[in-house]
């Protein structure tokens, strides 16, 4: 397809708008290179008070020291659950070498 006219490319974030620009028209006919920004909403007043600020920040650090809290007992009993697992694995490793040192000694 042949097009007498240009084709202006405007490229707006992943999209891409061709527009047709008719040169007999002049300048006034083509599209503003300038895109308008939809209005940003704007963000609410914060209405609470320094002290309600204070009290949720101290809500929030102590939940978050209770939280970190509880994963150090977790920490700590996953460590002796692998201590225990080690100690049954050896156990383990030790019946095995007695009954291939002595078989008669198990039946």
């Amino acid at each position: 397809m042949v097009v007498n006219a240009p084709d202006v490319t405007h490229t707006i974030q992943d999209e891409v708008l061709l527009t047709h620009v008719d040169p007999e028209a002049g300048p006034s006919a083509r599209p503003d290179d300038t895109l308008q920004e939809p209005p940003r909403k704007r963000k609410c007043k914060r209405t609470r008070q320094p002290e309600q600020r204070d009290d949720a920040y101290e809500t929030l650090l102590s939940r978050e020291t209770e939280r970190a809290e509880m994963q150090i007992r977790l920490a700590k009993e996953q460590i002796q659950l692998c201590r225990l697992q080690q100690t049954e694995t050896s156990l383990r490793i030790q019946l095995l070498k007695a009954r291939l040192d002595d078989p008669a000694a198990f039946e």
